[in-house]
């Protein structure tokens, strides 16, 4: 291990309180302090191998696809939570997060047996778009905001 700053690594001075409050974040998967910061404020992951697929529906069937903005077409993707549970990638009881950076927030969210997503309060969705509109009020991408413990977005799950 190099001690100090490199080209691509830099010193980051923390006091005593803020160290401690990093520590009381990690979870068992972040082996550093580094860890912690990355999975709360970085949204890509560079241990992540991209995608290098087609996700995106080309079927032209009408439920394929559905007006946008800007007068153009929005494609769909053809999975669902409970496709994602029928085939393993995803699993009963599985624990999600939604990390809002911006709002100092974390939400969690656990797959139903039967393909949902039931969130602490008890309260469950048939979408995880839904699940973001009932914690926030708001419209969010779902699929894009909701993402596995190891922080892969459960997009990244779908197939077309």
């Amino acid at each position: 291990m190099v001690d100090g700053p490199t080209p691509d690594r830099h010193l980051v001075e923390l006091d005593d309180e803020v160290y401690q409050a990093l520590n009381r974040l990690r979870t068992p998967f972040d082996r550093t302090i580094n860890e912690v910061l990355r999975r709360r404020y970085v949204k890509s992951r560079p241990s992540v191998t991209p995608f290098t697929g087609s996700r995106l529906s080309s079927s032209p069937a009408p439920s394929a696809a559905r007006s946008g903005p800007g007068n153009g077409t929005k494609q769909q993707y053809d999975d669902k939570l409970r496709d994602l549970l029928a085939d393993g990638r995803l699993r009963p009881g599985q624990r999600l997060v939604w990390r809002r950076p911006n709002s100092a927030k974390e939400y969690v969210a656990y797959v139903t047996a039967d393909g949902r997503l039931r969130l602490q309060d008890g309260r469950t969705c048939d979408s995880p778009s839904g699940a973001c509109q009932l914690l926030t009020g708001g419209s969010a991408n779902g699929w894009k905001e909701w993402e596995t413990e190891d922080g892969n977005p459960i997009s990244s799950l779908r197939r077309s």
